[in-house]
């Protein structure tokens, strides 16, 4: 095989693992945002909940101060009953006191619908609360296995360019910078092997003079569609047939 083509195969390789770290590190802050997003909303959700139980706490007390109002007022009534003369004062008294009950059985229906709207509230919050700490949980673990990966990602990056200075040099200049080239117009690409007489990079057949030029390995041979160069990868030695059983 043509010594540059050979080191062009094996800088391909190097660029298509830096593509890929690069591309990893380059995730990060969206999965970042995304989780920080989450947080927030079950911020706010947790804040919702909590808002809500307040709402209805004080809605709840203030339906108590209007029973115990009604108390007071019935406590006058009974008050009032020994001051009664006519038939006509106590039959109206009567009538207050018959009011001023069912007023205060609204109220405490009412009381005990919010009492029971404040537990399904109060569970809410738990809930709420709930989701976040497994928010929190879920972000702060995100952020540690992002430190730890991208360390190791920037390790990784930091080995393979130094690599693959150490094959640049092998290759000379306008050949590389073809490489260089095709490498940023062919979307991180810019060798591929010819597989059953077709360009792996474009996935368009080759004229048959092409594939047996392909096929030598002698030269910077290109697809005439995409214009990546070529090589080829002779397929393994078939196996021998077992021999027949006696």
């Amino acid at each position: 095989m043509l010594a540059a083509l050979s080191v062009l195969i094996e800088l391909q390789a190097l660029d298509t693992a830096l593509d890929a770290a690069r591309k990893r590190l380059a995730d990060f802050p969206a999965a970042e945002q995304l989780s920080s997003q989450q947080l927030a909303a079950a911020t706010a959700a947790l804040d919702a909940a909590k808002a809500a139980l307040n709402d209805s706490t004080a809605a709840r007390k203030l339906v108590e101060k209007d029973v115990a109002g009604v108390d007071a007022r019935l406590a006058r009534f009974e008050e009032h009953k020994a001051a009664v003369k006519t038939n006509e004062q106590f039959h109206a008294l009567q009538h207050e006191v018959e009011m001023g009950k069912q007023e205060k059985a609204a109220f405490e229906e009412r009381v005990l619908i919010l009492m029971m709207e404040a537990d399904t509230l109060a569970a809410a919050v738990k809930d709420a609360e709930k989701g976040l700490a497994a928010a929190k949980k879920a972000t702060d673990d995100l952020k540690a296995a992002h430190a730890t990966e991208r360390t190791a990602l920037e390790a990784e990056i930091a080995a393979l360019l130094a690599e693959r200075a150490t094959k640049t040099p092998a290759v000379d200049k306008p050949t590389l910078a073809k490489y260089e080239l095709l490498l940023k117009g062919r979307k991180g690409v810019a060798i591929a092997p010819m597989v059953n007489g077709g360009c792996t990079g474009c996935h368009m057949g080759l004229r048959p003079a092409v594939q047996a030029q392909v096929k030598r390995n002698d030269a910077l041979n290109t697809c005439e569609n995409c214009q990546r160069i070529l090589y080829y990868v002779p397929p393994p030695p078939a196996e021998p047939a077992p021999e027949a059983q006696q």
